[in-house]
């Protein structure tokens, strides 16, 4: 009888798992959305010039975090970037003689 119902616990573990998942997921939507607005209603009790000293405090947040955590693009050379740094000799193709008992 227990393997009967085995379907079915796993079943209902799944459906239990996603359920957890998804109300994880509504909280901490809901605490983001909360935290915005008391830090809105908050920002707006104070006065103007400390409400600019929040905005420039921000702004340094941001710069200092943000900015750091991005990843930063890396700058792949161009087809032919090295050809002024490189000179080849005229007789470049010109077998070696090193190599002349070999051939």
């Amino acid at each position: 009888k227990y393997r009967q119902n085995l379907p079915k616990l796993k079943k209902n573990l799944v459906s239990l798992c996603l359920v957890e998942t998804l109300l994880l997921v509504v909280t901490k939507i809901i605490y983001y959305i909360m935290l915005q607005k008391l830090i809105l209603q908050e920002m707006q009790l104070l006065p103007e010039f400390v409400q600019m000293e929040v905005f420039n405090f921000l702004l340094y947040l941001k710069s200092k975090h943000v900015e750091k955590d991005a990843p930063k693009k890396v700058k792949r050379p161009s087809f032919g970037c090295g050809s002024v740094k490189i000179a080849m000799s005229k007789d470049f193709d010109n077998p070696l003689e090193d190599f002349n008992n070999y051939m």
